[in-house]
């Protein structure tokens, strides 16, 4: 029983992280602080045989990757099936306007029935990051992944691999540049780390 070893860490600290929701805005990058917090993790990752870097197309995910990469001495892949959630209308807005919106409110309690406007479920952002997932891991068996992307698309993995209904899932808790452990055979699944930081 072959088991691949996959390694999710949310993109570090990047530039509005706590004043709007950026989804897939363009021109995001990393804060100081937060490349400091990708080379922490790089160093903390050293101690793995890493065999390939996997990453969201966004600009802060891509510069985390890198980051890890020149540290690790790994190529980075790009992934679009671990890309941010799509929050259409809403991405670039700040969170106090999105607070003043029933529908964002409805969307945080109900995500497994709701989408942002313009955007795609939770739900549709979990099949096709669990469909990349299992592609990963059947086309590799017995490696070692690390898939840097975002916040919610972790969650929604670490979710379905728990069996943890997705109204759930804002119970885990997945900090920037966090690292989180997956172990994945045919046969079965294994969390062994979650929200790694520092």
């Amino acid at each position: 029983m072959t088991a691949s070893t996959f390694i999710f860490v949310r993109h570090a600290e990047s530039e509005g992280v706590h004043e709007r929701l950026a989804g897939r805005t363009p021109g995001i990058g990393l804060t100081p602080r937060g490349r400091e917090q990708a080379k922490s993790t790089a160093e903390y990752l050293a101690r793995f045989r890493i065999d390939r870097i996997v990453t969201s197309p966004q600009q802060r995910t891509r510069e985390t990757a890198v980051i890890l990469a020149e540290s690790l001495h790994v190529p980075v892949e790009p992934h679009d099936d671990f890309d941010e959630l799509d929050f259409g209308v809403w991405a670039g807005l700040t969170f106090s306007d999105l607070d003043e919106k029933p529908e964002w409110k409805t969307f945080n309690s109900l995500r497994s029935l709701t989408a942002a406007p313009g955007g795609e479920s939770l739900s549709d952002a979990q099949t096709r990051s669990i469909r990349a997932l299992l592609e990963l891991h059947s086309s590799s068996k017995g490696s070692c992944s690390v898939v840097v992307t975002h916040a919610d698309v972790i969650r929604s993995l670490v979710a379905f691999l728990s069996g943890t209904p997705l109204d759930l899932f804002l119970r885990f808790i997945i900090d920037p540049a966090s690292v989180s452990i997956i172990h994945l055979s045919d046969m079965a699944v294994q969390i062994r780390c979650l929200n790694r930081t520092g």
